[in-house]
């Protein structure tokens, strides 16, 4: 994470607020797909600040909901906010 020892607290709440929209997604509107061992591309630059969802390879159709996921997301979130304080 030696990229985020140069980018600004601007870009950290962008990835953060970025984040957190994912992770409402997964709370509020996915309730049919369960996600595994998929993975974040997270990106800035002179085009903007980006949070993609790439690797679709462990994709279920599944009513048990993304906990792990949730998981993960909420720990990355947490990792970057300690960047910001």
């Amino acid at each position: 994470m030696n990229f985020l020892a140069e980018a600004n607290f601007n870009v950290i709440d962008e990835i953060i607020d970025k984040l957190d929209r994912l992770t409402d997604f997964f709370l509020t509107k996915n309730q049919s797909f369960s996600f595994y061992s998929s993975s974040l591309l997270i990106s800035y630059g002179p085009l903007g600040t980006k949070v993609k969802m790439i690797d679709f390879s462990h994709v279920y159709y599944d009513n048990g909901g993304n906990e792990n996921y949730l998981h993960g997301l909420r720990f990355r979130i947490h990792s970057l906010g300690a960047f910001a304080c």
